[in-house]
């Protein structure tokens, strides 16, 4: 501001349909924040009320859109003596022309104390109101003023120069085409530093005949992985791993005496980490299978389950998310098995959570039970930004290549990318024929993917929001196979959240001690429900690789504008449900779970 005063946002985005459903909710969240700013105390009252006009102005705008004229009468009556001695009363209850206009395109500028500010954002994301978060995202700029010299205002900013900085720039063209009613324009490109090449190999070492074999399948592993790993001068296409001819290997983990909730491979190969429904995660190495083994470092922090698992880029930092609600952070080299930093990040279980490559182990973004997808970095306790928009739980997320989207998957069926800095939903991505349970973006930050509950996956295009081909399942009983689906036509609003189903967690399994197995061999499929667990499209972007409860690694590949999904390779495991894909920067498929026998 022009007093130097730090900024303060509140973010969040849905209920973006104008109807009659959508009126009500407005104006039941309107009175839930004025009973709420009523209740507090008399001095923290009197700073939080300069809000409440810009809220209730723009929440009845919205319920007229909304065409519900009873609602919108009711609503104006309700409040009207709580308003009617603000300047602008009149011209909005008369609705007048320039008034709408000007409410439309200027922001109001609200200056609130440091404690003020902190309750109203922890009010509204502990509350969910995200009718309320929607409306001071877009129409009301908070800023922190020093408590001594506060004086609580909130006025229309109708000078251009002083909208906030730092707000997403777009081309003529692109505002033009947003005018006429089309999607806005997206940065998508991948920065060149995020940008991944896939590296060379030798050739794989051939079988070794005439040994043991488990003594074989270990020899064959660390040789493989050595060669994954090797750098090369070059980076041409020949000689490195063929993401359309797979090489995978898989890392079992046997005879547990824990149930194993989550589980992930770094992308360097070396370590595996596990989570555990004891509240407790594992890190076994993978580098020491032709040594002696050594027992994982435990570690220990979380009040509850552990449901998620994740490697920064370097492979040295892990983060664990739990039914606490809480994210972790550990240091696996320096102070293996001790905590680093908890994060307080959802008021229900945390289902997912993600590091940005990009940021090199600072930024890492949560999806929770709360239906929202939380921001967070390593040197903050609190959240940066909290993206809300979603109908049921948000069980799923990843990063863009460039670090300014995230992506979300939610079993209301759809997912959503968003925009970090305008703090709003970028593209919807809709169609989806069940709950989603695993997300991914393409390297070229182009395409995005999602695997359901009913095994089904789905690819998007970013910048037109349009499906691009599915993955159905077939049943049980009949022979694996590819069934391709042609894009359907949007799919109706998504129910209200209480008729979604809570996230299904992955099947359980005992084990304790870490195996490395050969690649994944055919086996009989055992009939179960086909969940996607994950999904991950390769290195250098050429395939997507699915797998899930059903034992099987599917491949799929011709990801473009112009070819349908094709399912390339099926890949059947002995007897491990695929709860993580990885692959590294050699394009080697890391496929880990349990053994079930």
């Amino acid at each position: 501001g022009d007093d130097g005063g730090a900024k303060y946002s509140i973010l969040g985005r849905t209920l973006e349909l104008d109807d009659a459903f959508s009126a009500r909710c407005f104006a039941r969240a309107y009175e839930a924040f004025h009973l709420w700013v009523e209740s507090t105390l008399e001095a923290i009252g009197r700073e939080v009320c300069c809000l409440l006009f810009p809220v209730f102005a723009h929440a009845y705008l919205r319920i007229l859109k909304g065409e519900a004229e009873s609602v919108s009468r009711a609503f104006l009556e309700r409040w009207s003596e709580a308003h009617a001695s603000h300047e602008l009363w009149r011209d909005l209850s008369e609705l007048n022309a320039e008034l709408v206009a000007r409410l439309e395109k200027y922001k109001f500028r609200a200056r609130l104390g440091a404690v003020s500010a902190e309750l109203v954002g922890e009010y509204l994301t502990r509350t969910a109101n995200v009718c309320v978060i929607q409306l001071l995202n877009e129409h009301v700029r908070i800023e922190v003023v020093d408590a001594a010299s506060a004086t609580p205002s909130c006025t229309l900013i109708e000078d251009a120069a002083a909208e906030e900085p730092g707000e997403l720039v777009v081309s003529k063209d692109a505002a033009e085409r947003t005018s006429a009613g089309f999607l806005e324009e997206l940065h998508l490109g991948a920065l060149a530093e995020s940008v991944v090449d896939a590296r060379r190999v030798d050739s794989l070492p051939p079988a070794f005949a005439g040994e043991d074999p488990d003594e074989a399948a270990n020899a064959y592993a660390a040789a493989l992985l050595a060669r994954a790993r090797r750098p090369s001068e070059s980076v041409a296409a020949s000689g490195h791993l063929c993401a359309l001819e797979p090489t995978a290997l898989a890392l079992t983990l046997v005879d547990c005496g824990q149930d194993l909730s989550c589980c992930r491979a770094s992308k360097d190969a070396r370590r595996l980490a596990a989570g555990f429904v004891d509240s407790c995660a594992r890190v076994y190495r993978v580098d020491e299978i032709m040594k002696e083994s050594r027992p994982p470092v435990k570690a220990v922090a979380h009040r509850g389950p552990v449901y998620a698992v994740d490697w920064e880029r370097e492979s040295r930092y892990l983060l664990t998310a739990a039914a606490d609600g809480c994210c972790v952070l550990w240091d696996t080299e320096t102070a293996p098995g001790r905590a680093l930093c908890r994060y307080r990040a959802h008021a229900g279980p945390s289902w997912d959570v993600r590091w940005s490559d990009l940021s090199r182990g600072h930024l890492f973004a949560v999806a929770g039970a709360d239906k929202t997808t939380r921001v967070f970095a390593t040197d903050r306790v609190e959240a940066l930004r909290v993206l809300v928009g979603h109908w049921a739980d948000v069980s799923c997320c990843a990063w863009h290549p460039n670090a300014h989207y995230v992506l979300s998957g939610s079993h209301d069926k759809q997912a959503r990318l968003w925009d970090l800095r305008a703090g709003k939903t970028a593209r919807v991505l809709a169609d989806a024929t069940a709950a989603l349970t695993a997300t991914d973006v393409s390297p070229d930050g182009k395409y995005a993917a999602a695997g359901c509950a009913d095994g089904s996956v789905h690819v998007w295009n970013l910048d037109s929001a349009k499906r691009l081909g599915s993955y159905v399942p077939p049943s049980f009983s009949t022979p694996v196979a590819a069934t391709l689906t042609a894009s359907p036509a949007p799919a109706p609003a998504p129910a209200d959240a209480a008729s979604q189903p809570t996230p299904p967690q992955k099947a359980p399994a005992k084990r304790k001690a870490s195996a490395i197995s050969a690649p994944p061999t055919a086996a009989a499929a055992i009939p179960s429900p086909p969940t996607v667990y994950s999904l991950a499209f390769s290195a250098d972007g050429a395939a997507l690789a699915a797998g899930g409860r059903d034992q099987t690694l599917r491949l799929f590949t011709s990801i473009n504008d112009h070819a349908a999904l094709q399912a390339h390779h099926l890949l059947k495991t002995k007897a491990t449900p695929i709860f993580d894909l990885t692959w590294t920067r050699a394009n080697l498929c890391l496929v880990s779970g349990p053994l079930l026998l």
